[in-house]
């Protein structure tokens, strides 16, 4: 595992719920599996790289790629307090057209309207020997009003290859009993109360409880049906990696868990 420092100013801002989620956190298997993918990614690239990071928000995993990077670029629609973000307009990245070596887009594609434009503005802002790295939402529950798709492992190959992207290759990041958990945890949510004053207190520690004892089984679970051998529990993941690229990237392709 790699021990990184996170920016203080991230730690007060957003709690690090991406880089560190805790066990009561209703999406804690969703956001620990994802981590370690990224991570994987994270250790794949060579150095000296022009990295994008599309719809940046906050950078949480920025300080894994740091160390393999020339220019780390985020790019986001609006601006954050203490972040150094370049703003998207008219759906134009403020990129210059191929100098990128390796594209970040983290759970963002299922937040995209117009996706031919966004994958369009990634191609020109890519180096001919480019690599698109992203993740996204398969089986999940919607959490924002700008939740707009979902995918399957095969919908996201088609959708690649219509857009112009070849040699795509689509990782369960997780698996179905992440999927499973995050969505039961969900319903606790929604069913147990949540009110003002004693019953606010009340409700937080109902749902902890509620969070801890799923996220623990399912956690183990999952960890034991890994160590089998078990692979089926893999076919309905929350989330996706897609990675693309072309034959003279300067990236080692990665054997992912």
């Amino acid at each position: 595992m790699i021990n990184v420092e996170i920016p203080k100013r991230i730690n007060k801002i957003v709690k690090n719920i991406w880089v560190y989620p805790k066990i009561i956190d209703p999406d804690f298997i969703h956001r620990k599996y994802l981590l370690k993918q990224i991570k994987v990614v994270s250790n794949t690239l060579e150095p000296n790289l022009n990295i994008l990071d599309v719809g940046c928000g906050w950078m949480p995993y920025r300080d894994f790629f740091l160390a393999k990077c020339k220019n780390y670029i985020g790019i986001d629609i609006k601006e954050l307090p203490g972040i150094d973000i370049k703003l998207i307009k008219n759906n134009k990245f403020p990129v210059k057209s191929d100098s990128i070596d390796i594209c970040l887009s983290w759970q963002v594609l299922e937040h995209v309207e117009n996706i031919p434009r966004f994958f369009n503005e990634i191609k020109r802002c890519l180096k001919g020997n480019g690599i698109l790295y992203l993740t996204t939402h398969g089986f999940f529950r919607i959490h924002n009003p700008e939740d707009f798709w979902r995918w399957t492992d095969h919908g996201l190959v088609k959708l690649l290859e219509l857009n112009g992207f070849s040699d795509i290759k689509v990782y369960a990041s997780d698996n179905s009993i992440s999927a499973a958990v995050s969505f039961l945890n969900n319903v606790f949510a929604i069913l147990i109360p949540n009110k003002k004053g004693v019953n606010r207190i009340v409700f937080r520690i109902l749902t902890s409880l509620l969070f801890l004892s799923t996220n623990c089984f399912g956690y183990f679970i999952s960890i034991l049906l890994d160590k089998i051998g078990v692979t089926k529990h893999k076919d309905n993941p929350s989330v996706y990696l897609v990675e693309t690229k072309s034959d003279h990237s300067k990236c080692r392709h990665p054997k992912f868990p």
